[in-house]
C-alpha cells in the first residue's frame, strides 16, 4: 500500500493523513513542540510526529527513546489536521506570546 493511501478517520476532520504526538499535545497548550529532526533512521515512519518539551527531556536524559520515556510519553494516534492545531497550541512562540498577554 502506498504511503498516500493511509488514512485515519477524526470525528472532527474526516479521513486524513495519520500523525503521532505525545499524550500531553493532544489537547495540551504551550508545552512545547519537538519534531525529529536531523538523520533519520532509514526503517522508521514517514508519518509526522512530535512531543512536548517534558517528553523531549526525558528522551534526552535517556540518551534516545527508552520503554520507561516512550511509556511517559503515551504517543497517541491522531489526524494531520490535529497535529496542525496541537502545533500552533503548543509551539514555543505560542507560550511565550500567551504570557506577554497575546493570543
Amino acid at each position: 500500500m502506498s504511503d498516500d493511501n493511509r488514512r485515519v478517520h477524526c470525528e472532527r476532520h474526516g479521513l486524513k493523513r495519520p500523525a503521532f504526538v505525545c499524550k500531553h499535545l493532544v489537547s495540551g497548550a504551550g508545552l512545547g513542540f519537538v519534531e525529529p529532526s536531523g538523520e533519520q533512521d532509514p526503517e522508521a515512519s514517514d508519518e509526522q510526529a512530535a512531543w512536548c518539551d517534558r517528553c523531549e527531556g526525558a528522551r534526552l536524559a535517556g540518551g534516545g527513546w527508552t520503554p520507561a520515556s516512550e511509556a511517559a510519553a503515551g504517543i497517541s494516534l491522531i489526524c494531520s489536521d490535529c497535529f496542525e492545531a496541537a502545533r500552533a497550541r503548543n509551539s514555543r512562540w505560542t507560550a511565550v506570546s500567551r504570557r506577554w498577554g497575546y493570543s
